[in-house]
């Protein structure tokens, strides 16, 4: 890539990030709120925006051992400039879409839908319940492997599907993502706290730090960054979410001085990770734009490999149907629906050579796979679509429980990071997991058949 068409492309995409990341703040400035589709935007932003300026300034810089660079040599330049003008499109077209669909008001009847209570007994003890279901699914699952600080050893090759010890009970695995998602619930639960007996203060203090306990660990197993970053991330921005829509200045910097902190963490995180693990880590990134580019260059690098196989006849056929199939089994064991349907990051995999572990589709990447050169075109209304009904359902029971609040950091940045970082509505909806067994737990125990029970549990602990 010569000089002039590197100077080019960054100068293009630093512009369509500084011009988006405006109009986001502006809109957010003026409505006073944020909304699902602010998720989505910001996210867009920071993967087609910030990423492939990281990711060809290390690419320029000559990192090849931190980012798949040989999917930039070799290929025509126009390939570049194809997925810039594809994600301007897109962003347009879902701007367009979403637009429309608030103009127009469009609803759905939502009247019929119970708003989850956080002061109800029964969301209490589901808590409880779901608690107790996550801690004995860690135990099961890491029996394995030794006991849990023994996984910690196994936590990469587990990561990479490349472990070779065969673990019997990988069906509770699922099951120690509540521990992710519990902590948030107990949140909730210590905004009211104060109005509450001693028992209940100290019985929900150790239940809290059990939650907090649980996912740290289950976060070290994974050995996800992403995951640690979206975990972080809704917790800061739970806490500071109404300090922020005010404006409040003290706040604000409290919140940058915070989020700098976490960031030299995240960017050291593959050194400490390798000191919990037991493991020595050969790479060194001490740069924050060289961590961005190997833990999501792969958003841009893919765009520039799937147009490079299109225009070559190399890509196979659209993959619409596969997807389709691929929600329908979401929720069934990951063994079963390996047999049955390949799944788009294993799909996008088998076109990088010499990766380890899975290289994920973003959503653009995944559009075209799905519809080809037509995806980025019909997608964005798609995206729009799904965004809206999921701003509908917040907004409606924001107005009548404050867990909703909370509930819009989780879904902000679980479901809107993963629509574009990693665009496969089945692993997506795998990725909910913990999120669905909860509202089943909660909806099922809320039953008047289990008042009485419900009510002797939550005098007992409280």
């Amino acid at each position: 890539m010569s000089n002039t068409n590197f100077i080019i492309l960054v100068i293009l995409y630093a512009l369509f990030f500084c011009i988006t990341l405006f109009l986001l703040i502006k809109r957010v400035y003026n409505r006073k709120k944020i909304e699902l589709s602010d998720f989505f935007k910001l996210f867009y932003i920071f993967f087609y925006g910030i990423v492939p300026i990281c990711t060809l300034i290390a690419f320029k810089a000559g990192k090849e051992n931190i980012i798949k660079a040989y999917y930039l040599e070799n290929k025509s330049i126009y390939l570049n400039y194809a997925i810039y003008a594809l994600t301007v499109i897109f962003y347009l077209l879902y701007n367009i879409a979403f637009n429309y669909l608030e103009k127009k008001k469009w609803t759905f009847k939502l009247n019929k839908i119970k708003p989850i209570d956080e002061n109800s007994k029964s969301f209490y003890v589901a808590n409880l319940i779901l608690l107790l279901i996550g801690w004995f699914s860690l135990f099961m699952y890491t029996i394995a492997y030794g006991g849990i600080f023994e996984t910690f050893k196994y936590a990469e090759e587990i990561r990479n599907n490349i472990c070779t010890i065969s673990n019997n009970f990988t069906y509770f695995q699922p099951f120690t993502m509540l521990l992710l998602f519990l902590p948030l619930n107990y949140l909730v639960l210590f905004r009211n706290i104060k109005e509450k007996g001693l028992k209940y203060k100290i019985v929900t203090t150790i239940l809290f730090f059990a939650s907090i306990v649980g996912c740290i660990l289950v976060l070290l197993i994974i050995d996800s960054r992403s995951r640690m970053l979206m975990t972080i991330l809704i917790i800061i921005y739970y806490y500071f979410k109404n300090k922020i829509l005010d404006f409040n200045k003290k706040s604000i910097a409290k919140l940058v001085v915070i989020m700098f902190l976490f960031l030299l963490i995240l960017v050291n995180s593959e050194n400490i990770s390798g000191l919990l693990h037991n493991q020595e880590r050969t790479e060194q990134k001490s740069q924050i734009n060289e961590f961005i580019a190997q833990e999501f260059g792969y958003t841009y690098l893919n765009g520039v490999n799937v147009i490079y196989r299109k225009v070559n006849g190399i890509n196979g056929n659209v993959r619409i149907f596969d997807n389709i199939l691929g929600i329908t089994i979401s929720l069934l064991p990951r063994s079963i629906q390996r047999k049955m349907v390949v799944s788009m990051p294993a799909y996008n995999t088998a076109f990088f050579h010499k990766s380890i572990g899975t290289v994920p589709s973003d959503l653009i990447t995944s559009s075209i796979y799905s519809l080809g050169y037509a995806g980025p075109f019909i997608f964005p209304f798609w995206i729009a679509l799904l965004t809206y009904c999921l701003n509908l359902i917040i907004s409606n029971g924001i107005k009548k429980n404050n867990y909703y609040q909370m509930l819009e950091s989780y879904l902000g940045f679980q479901v809107c990071m993963s629509l574009i970082s990693n665009y496969d509505m089945s692993a997506i909806i795998f990725s909910c997991f913990e999120f669905i067994v909860w509202i089943i737990t909660i909806r099922f125990i809320s039953l008047k058949c289990f008042d009485k029970l419900i009510k002797n549990v939550y005098k007992f602990l409280t």
